[in-house]
């Protein structure tokens, strides 16, 4: 489901952009992002012992990535910004990248976030987090 707020602050640059452009001017995006961030595409599964949860998150460095855990839920963030000052004979522009994902999810499964592991390659984040054990009931016998 498309965020509202996102595609309104997209359609808000992209027609600053235009009227910019029109009238010879550059335009640098007023926040520290270029444009929103976008929702990383995920799939998650649970086996018998953990649960399994992959992100789609190309064009990031695995320094750039932050995961959060909890028991009940995972939150994953990546940013990577870069500006450059393009200059020509005659004008100065800048120029912006960024890329930004964010996604956070419930949790099918109680987990242990003390035992979780992640690996990133080619552009999918895995995160692998074991079940936490179900406390057992214990019978108190009474003196």
């Amino acid at each position: 489901m498309r965020d509202v707020f996102n595609e309104m602050e997209k359609m808000q640059y992209m027609l600053e952009r235009a009227f910019n452009e029109g009238y010879g001017q550059t335009h640098v995006a007023p926040t520290k992002q270029c444009m929103p961030a976008r929702s990383a595409l995920a799939d998650m599964n649970q086996t018998d012992t953990a649960v399994k949860a992959n992100f789609e998150m190309p064009g990031v460095n695995k320094k750039d990535i932050k995961i959060n855990v909890t028991d009940k839920a995972i939150e994953v963030k990546a940013y990577k910004s870069d500006i450059k000052d393009i200059k020509t004979n005659d004008k100065e522009t800048k120029s912006c990248k960024s890329i930004k994902f964010y996604r956070r999810l419930a949790l099918p499964a109680r987990v242990n976030p003390d035992m979780v592991t992640a690996k990133y390659e080619n552009g999918i984040l895995r995160v692998e987090m074991p079940k936490a054990e179900i406390a057992k009931r214990k019978e108190i016998a009474i003196e």
